[in-house]
């Protein structure tokens, strides 16, 4: 077993030590100060440890972005298809599910931080509910079912 300290060595260390950030949904892509790399409140910033090569130094984004982003670049491509093949969509078509779901969230009243359960196989519904859990700042907490040819 590889120490913790050899394995960030081997990989080169970090690159910076002191200052970390979290990035914060108020308003967009906001980097927060941060003290420590831990916490146990949802609302607190934690630091971010960055690495001197990539992809350990990329610039850190909201997963909101990360999906808009792919959106923009590959919207009418196929992002995402079911075991059996009925369900087909777009990437536009899968933020348009997100969207979708995440609305349906606040209408049966959940707020950021509480926590959401989904139990279910793998399908394209699972996946829109995850993004739609982190786009809502939601905790998310998931039980997946093994897949099946019953399922």
């Amino acid at each position: 077993m590889i120490s913790r300290s050899a394995w960030l060595k081997s990989r080169g260390g970090f690159a910076k030590t002191t200052t970390r950030y979290l990035l914060s949904g108020h308003g967009g892509d906001k980097i927060l100060p941060a003290t420590s790399f831990t916490c146990w409140d949802s609302h607190e910033p934690v630091n971010l440890r960055m690495e001197d090569k990539a992809p350990g130094n990329y610039p850190p984004i909201l997963v909101q972005t990360m999906v808009r982003n792919a959106v923009k670049k590959f919207g009418s491509s196929t992002a995402i298809v079911s075991f059996d093949g009925k369900t087909r969509w777009t990437y536009d078509e899968y933020l348009d599910q997100i969207q979708t779901v995440a609305k349906g969230f606040i209408d049966i009243g959940l707020q950021p931080s509480h926590a959401v359960g989904i139990m279910s196989n793998n399908c394209p519904q699972w996946f829109t509910s995850r993004f739609a859990i982190v786009c809502q700042k939601q905790v998310e907490f998931q039980a997946l079912l093994p897949n099946s040819k019953s399922n």
